[in-house]
C-alpha cells in the first residue's frame, strides 16, 4: 500500500505534444479521452463513444449539429425504402390508436360530446378536475386555478401524445455535444444470433387419421399385411386410453415401445421466431501518467456513471423515472470513422464494473501534498473499466446491405430506369 509519507511513486512530467487527427471541435466541446494524447502519430486507432441524452432531462445540454442518434438515423432510412420501421405493425397501431387518442382527448376537454371513448374520457376529466379542484382547495388554490393547471396537463398530454412517430418511437433521445475517446480494446466481438423453434408435426388427430388412411390405402400391400401395419395405431390408443386411467402416461408409453419396438415420429420442423439483440463489452485499463490525465479519466468515469443512471422526474414527487441516455459507439483511425470495423447502433449502458485495485491497491502521492485530491494525491496507479452495452435497434439485412453490395428490388429497378432513359 502507497503511504503518503513511504511512497515513491511520483508523477512523470509529460512533455505537451501536439494532438494528432482529433480536434476538439470535430465533436463539440465536451470531449474526453485517454490517453490525452489520443489520436497523435502512434494513437490512430480509437473509439469514440457518443452520449444521447433524453428529451425530457431537467439537465443543460449542449445538442449535436444533427443531434439524431443512429437507431433514429436508420429508422429514417428504413422507412424511406420500405415504408415502415421494423418496429413493426403493432407500434403502428400504438402511434396510430394515440393520435385518435389525443383527438378524443381533445374534443372531451373542449366539452364535445364525440364517441363513446370522448364521453369516456370526459367524465374522468371532469372526476379529474373535481379531486384537483379538492386537493388544491385544501391547499388554499381555488377552483378557477385547479382548472387552470389541468387545462396545461391535458394540453401537454396531446403534445405527447401527438409527438409519436416510428422514428423516435420509445428512443426520445438527442445526441450531445458530449463525447469520450478511447483507446481501442482488446477484443472487439460481434456476435449476431437468431431464434429458432421446434415445432412437431406429429401425433395431432388430422396427421394420425391422415397416417391410417394411408396404411388403409397401401397400394400392393395385401390386407393381412394393412392388419398388421394398423396394429400399431390400435395399441397406441388403447395404451394412451390404459395411460389416462391409471395416471401413468409415462409407463403406458413404455409398454407401447417395449411390445412394438416403435416410438411415434414427432415429424419436427424448425421455424424462424426472432432475431436477438446484440451485446458488446468493452474492458479499459487506465494507467494515468500525468496529473492532467488522471483528471481526465476520473472525469469520463463520473460522465459515464452519470449518463448510465435515471433521473427523478422533477416536479412529480418521485413517482416518475426518466430513463438513462444512450450511447452511439463509432470507430476511428486517422480522424475518419475506420469501414473495416463493422457499425454499432445506438445502445444502452447495461453495467459499469470498476476496480480500483486491478494490481493490488496503488495510488499516487504528489510530493508535499498531503491531501487527496481529484486526479493527485491519493489516485490510484491503475484503474479497470469493463462497459457492458445492448443495442437497442434489431439488425435486419436493411442493415448489412452496403457492406454486402447488395441493393433491394426497387434500387436495382431506378438503376435500370437510369440507365436505360434517352435523355
Amino acid at each position: 500500500m502507497a503511504l503518503f509519507t513511504l511512497s515513491d511513486i511520483t508523477y512523470k512530467e509529460q512533455a505537451a505534444r501536439t494532438i494528432g487527427p482529433l480536434p476538439r471541435e470535430s465533436f463539440g466541446q465536451n470531449i474526453l479521452r485517454y490517453p490525452i494524447d489520443i489520436g497523435s502519430v502512434d494513437k490512430g486507432h480509437y473509439m469514440v463513444i457518443h452520449i444521447n441524452v433524453q428529451d425530457k432531462t431537467e439537465y443543460t445540454a449542449n445538442y449535436a449539429n444533427d443531434p439524431r442518434s443512429s437507431i433514429q438515423k436508420n429508422r429514417e432510412n428504413v422507412f424511406r425504402q420500405t415504408g415502415a420501421t421494423n418496429l413493426g405493425g403493432n407500434a403502428n397501431s400504438l402511434i396510430g390508436g394515440a393520435v385518435k387518442l389525443g383527438q378524443t382527448i381533445n374534443a372531451a376537454a373542449d366539452e364535445q360530446v364525440g364517441v363513446d371513448l370522448g364521453g369516456i374520457i370526459k367524465n374522468v376529466i371532469r372526476k379529474t378536475s373535481a379531486g384537483t379542484e379538492g386537493i388544491l382547495k385544501s391547499l388554499n388554490i381555488d377552483a378557477t386555478s385547479a382548472k387552470f393547471f389541468l387545462g396545461g396537463a391535458i394540453k401537454q398530454v396531446k403534445e405527447d401524445l401527438g409527438s409519436l412517430n416510428e422514428v423516435t418511437f420509445l428512443r426520445t433521445t438527442k445526441r450531445t455535444t458530449d463525447s469520450l475517446a478511447l483507446y481501442m480494446p482488446n477484443t472487439l466481438n460481434f456476435t449476431h444470433n437468431q431464434g429458432y423453434s421446434d415445432i412437431s408435426l406429429g401425433g395431432e388427430m388430422i396427421s394420425t387419421l391422415g397416417a391410417i388412411g394411408k396404411t388403409l390405402l397401401g397400394g400392393e400391400i395385401d390386407s393381412k399385411q394393412r392388419g398388421r401395419n394398423l396394429s400399431p395405431f390400435v395399441l397406441q390408443k388403447i395404451t394412451q386410453v390404459a395411460g389416462a386411467l391409471t395416471n401413468s402416461p409415462n409407463s403406458a408409453a413404455a409398454i407401447f415401445a417395449g411390445a412394438t419396438g416403435l416410438s411415434q415420429n414427432p415429424q419436427l420442423e424448425l421455424i424462424y421466431t426472432s432475431p436477438s439483440f446484440r451485446s458488446f463489452r468493452f474492458s479499459f485499463m487506465f494507467y494515468p501518467r500525468s496529473e492532467q490525465e488522471a483528471e481526465e479519466v476520473q472525469k469520463m468515469i463520473a460522465r459515464l456513471k452519470f449518463h448510465q443512471a435515471p433521473e427523478i422526474k422533477n416536479g412529480t414527487g418521485g413517482y416518475f423515472l426518466v430513463p438513462p441516455s444512450e450511447f452511439d459507439i463509432e470507430f476511428y483511425y486517422n480522424g475518419q470513422i475506420n469501414r473495416n470495423i463493422p457499425s454499432i447502433s445506438t445502445c444502452v449502458l447495461e453495467s459499469i464494473d470498476m476496480d480500483y485495485a486491478p494490481n493490488g491497491f496503488h495510488t499516487f502521492e504528489t510530493p508535499g501534498d498531503n491531501s487527496p485530491r481529484v486526479g493527485g494525491t491519493g489516485m490510484p496507479t491503475a484503474i479497470r473499466m469493463d462497459l457492458s452495452f445492448k443495442e437497442t435497434e434489431i439488425m435486419t439485412k436493411f442493415n448489412f446491405q452496403e457492406d454486402a453490395g447488395v441493393a433491394t428490388k426497387q434500387q436495382a429497378r431506378q438503376e435500370q430506369f437510369e440507365k436505360d432513359r434517352p435523355f
